[in-house]
């Protein structure tokens, strides 16, 4: 069996909580611009490890997402991606939130809180331990970024 390298982690302890509800930050990925359309996980990436030096935040926290037709950007359909986090602070929401709705203006939303359900086909899009951010990379191993 081959050693597992250091910068990858192997089946996460995710988080998700179906109790509680939670703000949604949803992304008009239609009108991104064309280099984010397929590359758009730096967007969330960069704040996060701002708020991470920042805050010295320790535990675990996972961010979730969801593609969906969504009307909230104007009149017609357009295309979003919906993200929820999930077992961070309250402010970490807030701070990614911030970060990229002033990168990407009226491209982004913050929507009510709803209160998720796994089953609808939210996928793992972050996870973050110790201080540590980690993107699904293959079936079940995580790569640290």
């Amino acid at each position: 069996m081959p050693k597992r390298q250091s910068r990858t982690l192997l089946n996460p302890k995710l988080i998700f909580n179906d109790r509680q509800a939670v703000p949604i930050l949803e992304l008009n990925i239609s009108q991104f611009p064309q280099d984010l359309k397929l590359d758009w996980l730096p967007c969330i990436i960069e704040p996060t490890r701002i708020w991470l030096k920042q805050s010295s935040y320790r535990g675990r926290g996972t961010l979730w997402e969801i593609s969906n037709p969504s009307l909230n950007f104007g009149q017609e359909w357009v295309e979003s991606i919906s993200v929820i986090a999930q077992g961070f602070k309250e402010d970490y929401f807030n701070c990614i939130y911030e970060k990229i709705k002033y990168e990407l203006g009226d491209l982004v939303n913050c929507i009510e809180y709803i209160v998720p359900c796994r089953d609808r086909g939210w996928s793992p899009l972050l996870f973050v331990s110790s201080g540590k951010t980690w993107v699904p990379f293959e079936g079940e191993v995580w790569i640290q970024i």
